[in-house]
């Protein structure tokens, strides 16, 4: 049973590769444990508690694969220190007064405080981070259904940022709740704003990576 996400070829690998390993088991030293992290998408997934269960206990070095249908199918391909973006979400909650469209200076509408928001948030990525760092900020959610003549009193949006280095993440963090700051001087609003880390950035050993790649040319040779 499958929903045809890339997570079930992973298993389906793993689940190969165990059986690889047994058959060949008297030919290589060391142990090997083959991992399978549960609940991998919702933060905080399955890692803590496994981690805490004593499943990285005696472990050297970790080594993971990742399908990506943008590459060359047929292909492995390899990179040194920062290599998948990590994660956070974001929840703002923007508090105005609600009142008829016909009288709109008698009420102080959220929606344009929102949509203020949003764009603002991608001056973040074009004008506060570096052009050699990665960030990527997306709002999935803007909460503003009502009625067409009625201004709305609350909206609430949420979003998901992408970076490519914990460092960078942060940077992105500080400059939201500078924008969020911001919204409630420049339209008298007032906010809850909720910023929750979900996974840091995948960082590969440079020394280790290295030593894997040539390993596997040298046995593919």
């Amino acid at each position: 049973v499958m929903h045809a996400c890339g997570h079930d070829a992973h298993t389906a690998y793993m689940l190969i590769l165990g059986e690889t390993l047994i058959e060949i088991k008297d030919q290589f030293k060391g142990k090997v444990i083959i991992i399978h992290q549960p609940a991998e998408e919702m933060p905080p997934g399955g890692a803590q508690g496994m981690i805490k269960d004593g499943v990285l206990d005696g472990v050297d070095h970790v080594l993971g694969a990742h399908v990506m249908s943008t590459m060359e199918a047929g292909k492995v391909f390899y990179r040194e220190g920062f290599v998948q973006t990590g994660r956070a979400y974001f929840k703002l909650k923007v508090q105005g007064s609600g009142g008829h469209g016909s009288s709109p200076h008698m009420a102080n509408d959220a929606i344009v405080a929102g949509a203020q928001f949003v764009t603002e948030v991608q001056t973040i990525v074009s004008r506060r981070l570096s052009p050699f760092e990665t960030g990527v900020i997306t709002i999935g959610s803007f909460d503003g259904k009502g009625q067409f003549n009625v201004i709305k009193d609350a909206v609430e949006l949420e979003g998901d940022v992408r970076a490519l280095t914990d460092d960078t993440r942060d940077t992105i963090e500080k400059e939201l709740k500078h924008l969020v700051e911001g919204l409630e001087s420049t339209f008298g609003v007032t906010c809850e704003f909720e910023f929750k880390e979900d996974y840091p950035a995948l960082y590969n050993d440079p020394e280790f990576t290295q030593y894997v790649a040539q390993t596997i040319k040298e046995a593919d040779a």
